[in-house]
């Protein structure tokens, strides 16, 4: 099954009947004069936005598209506006989704989910979950798939935005779809078409058709497939939609061939072939090739089969989704015009090479009509090996004058076949079993790895979340106590607190739950501890230097970063009262077998009369967790204050 489910994305750029009408060019030009006229950075920005999107789905350059959304992420953060944030994230997201990068698709869209909901933009959540839902899809992970996408038409129908409601409709329908359960497939589908059609949303609605008429095929319901499909393809016509029009050729091509009528099917693939945009629309013409190779065999022109064929195996298609499904029909066709022109080795190649892309195809259908081709090709393959050797037999016994003999070696050879052909028979019934058992047990362990997974994310999730809340109530508590010490040490409280939450917010981020980028965490904290002491205000510089090639568990990270919360809140405190041009060094790198964290100011440095005996609770802090670790202290206390800690690797892995 192909469907073209990046178009339902439009939702998200301009779909309004006024602009389609317009053509690219005129979209581009209009959309290059507001970035070009834009007086305010957030304006400039939203400008950046558009033509992302206008480069993401009416006029694809990838390319171009990147460019701008990375300015807009620039600018986004120059201002410090989450909404926008949040939306170049996702677009950002969906970007290295189309390219077939899902991972980090995923990972821009949690962190833009995260921007969206600390401005409450219940709009752009539903935009980012419905990206998620997507993003699965194109792995092919449904449940995941069906779980946010569910999670985005509930948010969409409680906004009542009857556009995405029809959104997630289809996004639903097409993985009822991909999961063979057609039926409620089609009542998806038809809820988004009804829904499209009433906002006139045209675009969608003819691309919903598409995806009803492609259904009804797989369900070898022609007569409904036809009519939708065409159908769709008269919308396009008359809304000027060249992509959808491509695409509806080619699936009404694709269903003639299912119903064995590869002539008229040929009409419509050379409808498809004649459009000079065709060659740029990488889906539409990989599936054009896939279709047309289809109809010459059935035609039985092998020659030409091959030829598209092979061809076909060579462009990239967008839709992941359709990755296994489009290599297992095209090597199909390979394999049976080889078949047809009697080269069996090819034939054979071509075969295994099917297999090898139909078995991650996992439906019944599906595992059937892979032992259906399996038996059929072995079949083949030894009748051409029963034809060979009686030939050789016939060369080899042509002076031989007694028939007697002739009829023995011909039992012993029809014996020894059989033979084989039990064995073989056994050994590919044998392997199938096993193969199923393998299959079976590995979608078990994903399913659960998943699971636990999900459940850990969450549960930093929520730790963070709690943090969060011990620091609001903090921040509460500090609103109403006068004393300066009281109010300093809940300050003190609040950015220990903040250090220990960052931790869990990245591993609920990342993709890797159990460790923490350390440079992009002590970065993080370092700069968040400037900006709460102010310190760029007072003149203060920072140097910091972190090794990117250390890696430290989060246990540990946690207390790195209490040491680190200390240090430099110590400095940036007390150090420069009377130093408006202050400097603070961070270092933290390999010495060794060893990893050293040196914080060095050139402050006023420590009292005269200072010990560590009777010191603050900062530094009892700090030398707790250096005797954890079984670390070393040094203190230097000329030229202002250097701290230098020193830890044996294996303590922090």
């Amino acid at each position: 099954m192909r469907k073209l489910i990046f178009f339902i994305l439009i939702a998200i750029a301009f779909a309004t009947t006024a602009t389609a009408q317009m053509s690219n060019k005129q979209i581009e030009d209009s959309l290059q004069h507001a970035l070009v006229h834009a007086t305010t950075d957030s304006v400039q920005c939203v400008a950046h936005l558009n033509l992302c999107r206008h480069y993401l789905y009416f006029h694809v350059n990838f390319n171009k598209a990147a460019y701008h959304v990375a300015e807009a992420e620039k600018i986004a953060q120059k201002i410090k506006m989450p909404y926008l944030l949040a939306r170049a994230g996702y677009l950002h997201g969906l970007l290295y989704d189309l390219q077939g990068n899902h991972s980090k698709a995923r990972n821009l869209f949690y962190r833009a989910l995260n921007y969206a909901v600390q401005v409450k933009r219940l709009d752009v959540i539903e935009t980012v979950q419905s990206c998620l839902g997507i993003s699965y899809y194109y792995q092919s992970k449904y449940d995941s798939s069906l779980l946010w996408s569910f999670k985005a038409l509930q948010l969409a129908v409680k906004l009542n935005n009857q556009k995405k409601v029809a959104d997630n409709y289809n996004n639903i329908g097409l993985i009822y779809s991909l999961s063979n359960q057609r039926q409620k497939a089609i009542d998806y589908f038809t809820n988004a078409y009804t829904v499209y059609s009433a906002v006139n949303e045209y675009y969608n609605a003819v691309n919903t058709l598409n995806n009803i008429g492609d259904t009804y095929k797989e369900m070898g319901m022609f007569d409904s497939a036809l009519f939708h499909i065409s159908k769709a393809l008269h919308l396009a016509q008359v809304y000027h939609f060249p992509t959808q029009e491509r695409f509806a050729n080619t699936e009404l091509g694709k269903c003639y061939n299912a119903m064995q009528q590869y002539s008229t099917a040929l009409i419509y693939f050379k409808k498809v072939e004649q459009d000079p945009e065709t060659k740029f629309d990488n889906y539409n013409y990989a599936n054009f090739l896939a279709g047309s190779s289809e109809a010459y065999l059935g035609l039985r022109n092998y020659t030409k089969a091959i030829q598209l064929a092979t061809k076909a195996t060579k462009i990239t298609s967008i839709a992941d989704n359709n990755y296994y499904v489009f290599y297992a029909d095209v090597y199909s066709v390979l394999a049976f015009a080889y078949e047809g022109k009697k080269d069996y080795k090819n034939a054979f190649f071509f075969y295994k090479k099917y297999k090898a892309y139909s078995d991650s195809l996992l439906s019944e259908k599906n595992i059937n009509s892979m032992n259906e081709l399996s038996a059929e090709f072995e079949f083949k393959q030894k009748q051409s090996s029963i034809d060979l050797l009686e030939n050789q037999n016939k060369l080899k016994n042509i002076t031989i004058a007694d028939a007697e003999k002739m009829s023995i070696i011909y039992v012993i050879i029809v014996v020894f076949l059989l033979v084989l052909l039990i064995a073989l028979l056994v050994f590919s019934f044998k392997r199938k079993k096993m193969t199923e058992v393998l299959i079976e047990k590995n979608n078990f362990i994903a399913a659960a790895l998943n699971e636990r997974e999900i459940l850990v994310q969450e549960i930093h999730h929520r730790v963070k979340n709690n943090l969060q809340v011990i620091s609001s109530l903090l921040n509460l508590q500090s609103k109403k106590i006068k004393d300066a010490a009281a109010l300093e040490a809940i300050k003190d409280a609040k950015s220990r607190i903040k250090t220990m939450a960052l931790i869990h917010q990245n591993l609920y981020l990342k993709e890797n739950i159990t460790h923490v980028n350390t440079k992009e965490y002590v970065e993080h904290l370092v700069h968040h501890l400037f900006l709460l002491y102010q310190s760029n205000e007072n003149g203060i510089a920072l140097d910091l230097e972190v090794d990117n090639t250390i890696a430290i568990n989060a246990d540990s990270l946690v207390s790195l970063g209490l040491i680190l919360n200390e240090l430099i809140s110590n400095s940036l405190k007390h150090a420069f009262s009377n130093n408006k041009n202050g400097r603070i060094e961070v270092i933290l790198k390999k010495v060794m077998e060893n990893v050293m964290l040196q914080v060095k100011d050139n402050g006023i440095g420590l009292a005269k009369n200072w010990d560590k005996k009777s010191t603050s609770l900062g530094y009892h802090i700090i030398y707790s967790i250096i005797r954890k670790v079984n670390g070393t202290i040094h203190i230097n206390n000329n030229n202002g204050t250097t701290v230098q800690i020193i830890v044996h690797q294996s303590k922090l892995s």
